[in-house]
């Protein structure tokens, strides 16, 4: 399988040498320098190059902003996620206040029946005891 390869490569750079003879020979025939023709094919490919280069610019820059853009959001995401976080301790802080508040209302709305009980307790000793001096 390997021999086929070697074959495959040799034929292909057959093929080449004899493309720039007949390159040569085509020049020649001109009167055009082979040199000359070497550095105008150097100047396609550079004009390649250059070409090639400008696109890739343009792909890095694209790519520059989609970063900064999706920089920018994670950074939003992250300014959200903290104000998310203190918005919830401050929700936890109100909670405790809540049912602190919740205890004391407890506490005095126990406080206010019991108040109440002896007020009416006292207020029924009082009636009785006014029945009785009337009574008498």
């Amino acid at each position: 399988m390997g021999g086929k390869h070697i074959r495959a490569r040799e034929y292909d750079a057959g093929i080449r040498a004899a493309y720039e003879q007949n390159i040569v020979r085509i020049l020649e025939a001109f009167k055009i320098p082979y040199e000359r023709f070497r550095e105008q094919q150097s100047f396609k490919e550079a004009e390649r190059v250059l070409e090639i280069n400008s696109g890739l610019r343009v792909e890095i820059s694209s790519l520059k902003q989609n970063i900064e853009a999706l920089m920018k959001e994670k950074e939003e995401k992250e300014e959200k996620e903290a104000l998310v976080e203190k918005l919830s301790e401050e929700r936890d802080g109100l909670k405790e206040k809540l049912e602190k508040h919740r205890e004391i209302l407890v506490k005095s709305h126990t406080l206010a029946m019991k108040i109440q009980a002896e007020y009416d307790a006292t207020e029924e000793a009082y009636l009785k005891q006014q029945a009785r001096l009337r009574g008498e």
